[in-house]
């Protein structure tokens, strides 16, 4: 990942309280970023932070538009992105991530670099079969054509009588009248 400092948030001048960012989220945003499986998306990024003195706080709303390429028509198509994250930053002697939520920084840092944690919460939102819309209905028709429905006797359960002659009448290869006589021998 490139640093690109339009990402960067002065914790050290900030004073204990509530503040808000913009971030525009654009194609420039995603080339940052090595091997991504987002080529372009456009879109904002809210940034609450509230700061103490033992921790920073800050809640991601994420509204963005990604466009995706279908795994099945490789058409382009547009995908809407709107969440809602939080991370907490807690002061220590290192810096060490202890959870996706959690994350201990230097207690001298000075600046928190945000656009890793708005690139995978972008990320996390990308489905892992990217299907265009078009296909949504018809999928959905696939699989109740596909489904299948065994009804006898009109809704009735059937009972095990009539299981059983149903099982008589049926014609027998002759390679398994033998098993047949035995299995009806030990009933």
């Amino acid at each position: 990942m490139k640093a690109n400092k339009a990402y960067d948030i002065h914790i050290f001048k900030l004073s204990n309280k509530e503040h808000e960012y913009a971030f525009d989220v654009d194609a420039g945003f995603f080339e940052m970023f090595e091997n991504t499986p987002i080529d372009t998306g456009k879109g904002k990024v809210l940034v609450a932070l509230e700061k103490t003195d033992s921790h920073i706080a800050m809640v991601f709303n994420i509204d963005v538009v990604l466009e995706l390429v279908c795994d099945r028509s490789l058409d382009v198509f547009e995908h809407k992105v709107a969440s809602e994250r939080k991370v907490w930053f807690k002061y220590g002697a290192a810096y060490e991530e202890q959870s996706e939520e959690l994350v201990v920084i230097p207690g001298d840092a000075q600046i928190i670099n945000i656009a890793h944690y708005m690139y995978e919460f972008i990320l996390l939102e990308v489905p892992m079969k990217k299907l265009h819309p078009k296909f949504s209905d018809s999928e959905n028709d696939m699989e109740e054509e596909d489904e299948l429905v065994y009804s006898s006797l009109e809704g009735e359960e059937p009972e095990e009588d009539d299981l059983e002659e149903n099982e008589e009448n049926e014609a027998v290869d002759p390679r398994w009248e033998k098993l047949i006589s035995i299995k009806n021998k030990n009933k």
